[in-house]
């Protein structure tokens, strides 16, 4: 930071004035033939109007007094300290001009001994800039694949977006269907159980039907094949190749056709053999029973 001088600050020339007085008083103190105020007084006039700036000034009367003190006796005039000062001062800087001006020399020295090198600077930059223009072209044509690219992925997610999008709709679109499907299902489910019943009551009414031309057409009887006597309950015939419907009424009859002995009162079923329907017996398979109407 620059120093502020005794015409800006007085207040810090007084200061440097009174430290300069002190430094004097120190090294002059009875050493000298001449009046020390006088030469405290000599020195900071000539010290303040060769350096304008107040720590130099103190550092430059610090410096004059010791080399004074060293190089001169104490009869020694203040004239001779004086120019004494600027005699080494003068050296001083002489010596830093001849370091500035070395360090300059050394400089010119070795831009002289580069100047080979610049002269081939040209060609080299000539190559620099070619390489360059060609790495430019590299990086634009990245940038424009990038741009490229980016363009393209925002395409692909605007496509993925409505994918997703047309996949939710047809998902619910089926789930629709489905449920349409599932009511039509089960509607006709309702549909197919009443058919089921309706042919199943047809089959029936058919086959009393038939077994009736049967009776009737057949000197009134019907071969049964395979006939399975089955259990309703517990009943309580006789022993006898003779079974009176009646008594029969809480059995049911089965074979390959179907036959409802329901309002056939008075039938006799006649076997080749004599049988017997014990009635702890759940199951019997007789062949060869014959069914006759004894209403003919």
């Amino acid at each position: 930071m620059k120093m502020r001088s005794r015409a800006e600050d007085p207040n810090i020339s007084l200061r440097v004035i009174e430290k300069i007085k002190d430094k004097c008083k120190d090294y002059y103190r009875e050493t000298m033939g001449i009046d020390t105020k006088v030469l405290m007084n000599s020195l900071i006039k000539d010290i303040m109007l060769f350096k304008k700036d107040c720590l130099v000034a103190a550092e430059l009367a610090q410096q004059y007094i010791l080399k004074s003190i060293e190089k001169h006796p104490k009869t020694a005039k203040h004239e001779s300290f004086r120019m004494s000062f600027e005699i080494d001062r003068l050296n001083e800087e002489n010596e830093s001009l001849k370091q500035e001006i070395s360090e300059l020399k050394a400089e010119f020295t070795k831009i002289s001994s580069q100047k080979d090198e610049y002269d081939l600077l040209p060609q080299q930059l000539i190559t620099n800039s070619i390489q360059m223009d060609s790495n430019n072209e590299e990086l634009e044509e990245l940038r424009q694949r990038m741009s490229e690219y980016e363009s393209s992925m925002i395409i692909l997610e605007m496509k993925y977006e409505n994918t997703v999008s047309d996949l939710e709709n047809e998902r619910k679109t089926n789930q629709g269907i489905i449920a349409k499907l599932q009511a039509s299902l089960n509607e006709s489910n309702v549909k197919k159980e009443a058919l089921e019943k309706k042919i199943k009551d047809s089959m029936s009414n058919y086959t009393r039907f038939l077994f009736k031309k049967n009776l009737e057409y057949k000197e009134c009887q019907t071969d049964i094949k395979n006939l399975i006597i089955e259990h309703i309950g517990v009943i309580n015939v006789q022993k006898n190749n003779e079974y009176d419907i009646g008594q029969l009424s809480r059995l049911s009859i089965t074979d390959s056709e179907i036959f409802n002995i329901t309002g056939m009162n008075n039938l006799d079923i006649f076997s080749s053999n004599t049988i017997w329907v014990p009635p702890t017996i759940p199951i019997l398979k007789i062949q060869n029973f014959s069914v006759f109407n004894q209403a003919c």
